[in-house]
């Protein structure tokens, strides 16, 4: 954390303290919807799934203010396949991911460029940085301060230019049971695992072969 408040005076202001907290959170949530991506027929996490992410803050060094994050792994965890060497490692993943996105972000100078991001961890991402003055800024870098990213004024400009009402695409879990095609275009059945709900759709034609290869073993009419 460097310029404005961070140089003024040794430690750091605890005005600051809210972005810790929304980048901790932050990992939490995006962490949850890679699994959920990953396991989709899961209900819901694994027990002790957001305590084995625990993130605390080891140190602060003067200069600007650098704020060291230990991410500490319980030795008596329930939440094996989160830490199973064969499983992916849900925490580290998000993280990485949080850096790149707010990179890929800055680069494009669109806040709309966000890859495989979670669309629904988008909101949490915008908010980092929020408390920041304009001469302010925190660099994410990995413990040998490599992979440095700013989130900064200009962060914040880009950020500023999403809205509520834009447009954010959600990931529904469930599988397609079912296509009745027409000459021009043709309907889909998808079944809602959460809810067992049928939900009904209408597509192009021409899309056929794209949805063709996500369907069920169920019998198609054309």
């Amino acid at each position: 954390m460097s310029g404005g408040r961070f140089e003024e005076a040794e430690g750091l202001p605890l005005s600051a303290i809210s972005e810790l907290k929304n980048y901790k959170d932050l990992i939490d949530d995006v962490a949850a919807r890679l699994y959920k991506r990953e396991h989709p027929r899961k209900k819901n996490l694994p027990s002790g799934f957001s305590r084995d992410i625990d993130i605390r803050l080891t140190g602060i060094k003067h200069g600007c203010v650098v704020v060291e994050m230990t991410r500490y792994q319980h030795e008596t965890s329930n939440q094996i396949p989160l830490w199973d060497e064969d499983a992916p490692d849900f925490a580290e993943t998000a993280r990485k991911m949080i850096n790149s996105t707010i990179r890929s972000i800055k680069q494009a100078k669109d806040p709309a460029s966000i890859g495989d991001f979670p669309p629904e961890s988008l909101s949490r991402l915008y908010r980092l940085g929020k408390s920041l003055n304009e001469d302010e800024k925190i660099t994410l870098a990995e413990a040998d301060n490599s992979g440095r990213i700013d989130v900064d004024s200009d962060w914040k400009d880009i950020i500023s230019r999403s809205t509520e009402s834009q447009f954010v695409e959600r990931v529904i879990d469930g599988k397609l049971v079912g296509m009745d095609a027409s000459e021009e275009w043709f309907t889909y059945t998808f079944l809602i695992y959460t809810s067992q709900k049928i939900i009904r759709g209408k597509a192009d034609i021409n899309r056929w072969d794209d949805y063709y290869n996500f369907i069920s073993n169920f019998q198609l009419s054309a």
